[in-house]
C-alpha cells in the first residue's frame, strides 16, 4: 500500500505541476517516469505524439479536469478501482489482466482480485512493470500477447483507474 500512496502523492504532483505550465516534453517524460518503473524505457517516438496530443486546444482543460477529479480531497482513488466488479462475474470472452508488479495506481493484488472474479480471466503480474508495462516491458507483450490472442481469446491490458 506503501506504493500506492506514493501513486496518489504523485498524482497530486502532477496535477500541480500540470496546472501550472503548459506540455513540455520535460513535463511528460516525469509523466511516463512516474507510471513506468523505467521512464527511459518510453520510446522517443510515444513521447513525441503525447507531447503533440498535449498541445491540441482543449487537451489542458481534460486532462486538468482530470487530475483535478483524481486529486480532489475526499474523493477515495480506490473507488474507481471497485467501479467494474459488479460486471466482472459477466465477462464471458477469456480474458488476461496484465498488470506491473511497480504500478503505481494499484498493487497487482487489484488485478488478481478482478481476475478471480471473471468466470474466464486470469492475472498476469510482469516483472519490473509499472502502469504501462506495454512500454516497460515491450519484449515480454510482443511474446505473450500473441500466443494469447492468437488462441481465439481475447486481451484485456487493465489499468487501475479503468
Amino acid at each position: 500500500m506503501a506504493k500506492h500512496a506514493a501513486g496518489v502523492a504523485a498524482t497530486e504532483q502532477l496535477r500541480r505541476a500540470r496546472l501550472k505550465q503548459e506540455p513540455s516534453h520535460t513535463a511528460i517524460l516525469k509523466v511516463y517516469s512516474l507510471l513506468m518503473a523505467d521512464g527511459n524505457r518510453a520510446p522517443v517516438e510515444i513521447l513525441d505524439a503525447d507531447f503533440a496530443a498535449s498541445s491540441l486546444p482543449g487537451a489542458a482543460l481534460g486532462w486538468n479536469s482530470t487530475l483535478e477529479e483524481l486529486g480532489t480531497e475526499g474523493v477515495d482513488r480506490n473507488s474507481l478501482t471497485y467501479a467494474l466488479r459488479p460486471e466482472l462475474k459477466n465477462l464471458q470472452p477469456p480474458t488476461r489482466l496484465i498488470w506491473g508488479d511497480k504500478d503505481i495506481e494499484g498493487p497487482p493484488s487489484l488485478a488478481q482480485e478482478m481476475a478471480a472474479l471473471a468466470p474466464r480471466a486470469r492475472c498476469e503480474v510482469v516483472r519490473d512493470a509499472g502502469h504501462l508495462v506495454w512500454l516497460d516491458q515491450t519484449e515480454h507483450c510482443l511474446t505473450s500477447i500473441p500466443g494469447y490472442v492468437g488462441g481465439q481469446s481475447r486481451i484485456c491490458s487493465v489499468s487501475a483507474f479503468q
